[in-house]
């Protein structure tokens, strides 16, 4: 047994250094000319050069391997050959005890591997340099993909590549001209599996792993009925799975029947420029206008708004960014646009959404902390940074979204709800605002009923009787409640030996006038006073001291009474004439 085993090991170390000497330099980008003249979807493509040449420009390179190359595209580069060493290590863990049977296996599918790619030609790569290249390469991208799922059962990995090795290796799975056919990689699974899992099992778990980080996934996604042809196919498939949001357009008036009909109506002017450029707004912006932002799903394509009479919401994927993200979406993007459909451009219209939301901090900081954004990057200005570079081939249009930018511009467009919204972002954004206007709205009602009141005195009673009778009928009238006797007491005006207040208003209330209720010779005094409860002007002044500056908290009531009256009226004033929009910006 360890004798076969060395022979075997022997034969592999032959073979690999064979390949190492008959593979040397990667396949040159001139002989995927074709390209240029044709694309089609079944085959694993090549970024186009106009794509890859926008990016070496920016000094930075989304498209080709850091760390490991699979398949021929890349085979070969100078800087990746860390991980080629690697390889043939793995290649030995996996298939050391049966090479021979599952070189054969391979070999008998080489034409169809083949045919998956652009431009590999037999004069470069014959079937037995490609056979052993392929296998090389699939193994490893199993050894990969078990080490995302279980890492603690392979730690051979970090040992030779290290941590940040790792996380270029992973990254490097999903490029599109890094891809093996999802035919070959099922195929060796079964071949090389020892612990009894499906292929179609692997591949999910790494899928889900990659999506959202959980095993969720029961089976592989599927587009026309049709196996994908690769992992970035899969799992651009996974992120796009689901029912076309595309819902009925609402009717006029149907969510606000109650309200006038200005309130709801759009200009058909505004709507026909609407329809030619949208001016869109960022998340803070739309926010202020009353429009809050939801998670949805972990579908690209689940973004959706309502629109209410006062308010309105805005669904947004949920998506955990990395600083392997803008590699990702941008493979992603090119993957789609290689694919020529309307339909298939799911990342690129929720890529270029997203840039127009997010332009300045707070636009990350609002979608982090509503749960649509999650990063394991130290701050939100790196989480912008990578959003913004993300590679959208210089297309800065959404398919998919011209309906939902519409109705959020006709919500804009509204004044009504405009109002409402900075009404609700003044005043309701937190609960000191709230009280400060609850307190101004109290104050003001509480003086309408008090000047009412004041302007409409209660017809006073007829006054007769002698010097004892009128005093203790005018002093009735002036103690009704306890703290009548108390102020009279607190202005040394009453003396008392009794307990309490309540006792002496009772003492009051209980000497007997005989049944007679009036005072004549108080009725001087009782006309001066009229006369001056009469003045308006002296009783405003007298209600704003005692509502007002009997005490610091009513003060201050009143202060911010005035105050707020006068930002809503400055508010809704700007509201009514908003400055003149700049000038749109042609494009470049």
């Amino acid at each position: 047994m360890d004798g076969s085993l060395t022979h075997n090991t022997r034969e592999i170390d032959e073979d690999t250094s064979s390949v190492s000497q008959e593979i040397k330099t990667p396949v040159p980008e001139d002989e995927f000319s074709k390209e240029d003249q044709f694309v089609d979807e079944n085959l694993i493509n090549r970024v186009p050069h106009h794509l890859r040449f926008r990016k070496l420009l920016e000094e930075e390179d989304y498209y080709t391997p850091k760390m490991v190359s699979f398949g021929p595209y890349h085979h070969g580069l100078p800087e990746l050959s860390a991980s080629e060493k690697f390889k043939h290590i793995v290649l030995k863990k996996f298939v050391s005890s049966s090479y021979a049977d599952i070189y054969k296996k391979i070999f008998e599918v080489i034409d169809q591997v083949r045919n998956c790619y652009v431009g590999i030609s037999k004069d470069k790569y014959n079937d037995k340099s490609l056979t052993e290249m392929m296998l090389l390469d699939t193994c490893f991208l199993i050894y990969v993909m078990k080490f995302r799922l279980k890492p603690f059962n392979y730690p051979l990995f970090s040992q030779y590549l290290g941590v940040p090795g790792i996380a270029l290796a992973l990254g490097d799975i999903y490029l599109l001209e890094n891809q093996i056919p999802l035919s070959l990689i099922k195929r060796l699974i079964n071949l090389i599996n020892k612990d009894g899992e499906e292929e179609s099992t692997l591949i999910c778990n790494f899928l889900s792993a990659t999506a959202f980080e959980d095993k969720r996934l029961k089976s592989i996604p599927r587009k026309n009925d049709k196996e994908p042809l690769h992992l970035l196919d899969a799992l651009h498939l996974v992120f796009a799975k689901g029912s076309n949001n595309a819902r009925e357009p609402n009717k006029p008036f149907s969510k606000c029947k109650w309200l006038p009909r200005w309130l709801c109506m759009r200009k058909e002017d505004q709507s026909e420029i609407g329809l030619l450029g949208n001016q869109f707004h960022s998340v803070t912006d739309l926010k202020a206008k009353g429009i809050y932002v939801k998670p949805s799903s972990y579908c690209l394509k689940d973004i959706n708004f309502e629109s209410y009479p006062f308010s309105g919401q805005l669904l947004l994927p949920i998506w955990y960014f990395s600083a392997a993200s803008k590699r990702l979406l941008s493979n992603m993007i090119v993957h789609e646009l290689l694919m020529g459909t309307v339909e298939s451009m799911v990342t690129l219209s929720y890529v270029n959404f997203l840039k127009s939301l997010v332009v300045r901090v707070e636009d990350i900081r609002e979608l982090r902390e509503k749960k649509i954004i999650f990063s394991n990057l130290e701050t939100d200005e790196q989480v912008l940074k990578v959003i913004k570079e993300i590679d959208a081939g210089g297309i800065h249009y959404a398919p998919f979204l011209q309906e939902v930018k519409m109705k959020i511009e006709d919500h804009c467009n509204s004044k009504a709800r405009t109002w409402f919204a900075e009404l609700y972002h003044s005043y309701f954004r937190s609960p000191w605002t709230l009280i400060a206007l609850i307190t101004a709205i109290v104050l003001l009602c509480l003086t309408v009923v008090q000047t009412y009141y004041a302007m409409h005195p209660a017809s006073p009673a007829p006054a007769q009787g002698m010097v004892t009778l009128i005093y203790v009928n005018f002093l009735k009238s002036l103690v009704v409640r306890v703290e009548d006797v108390r102020e009279l007491r607190e202005k040394k005006v009453i003396f008392t030996g009794l307990e309490n207040d309540e006792q002496v208003l009772k003492v009051i209330k209980e000497i007997d006038a005989g049944g007679i209720h009036y005072a004549p010779l108080l009725e001087e005094v009782k006309k001066k006073i009229e006369d001056h409860c009469s003045s308006k002007a002296r009783t405003w002044f007298a209600e704003l001291k005692h509502s007002y500056f009997r005490s610091p908290w009513t003060l201050i009531g009143l202060i911010t009474a005035i105050v707020l009256l006068c930002l809503t009226v400055v508010q809704t004033y700007y509201a009514m004439h908003p400055a003149s929009p700049a000038p749109a910006r042609s494009p470049h």
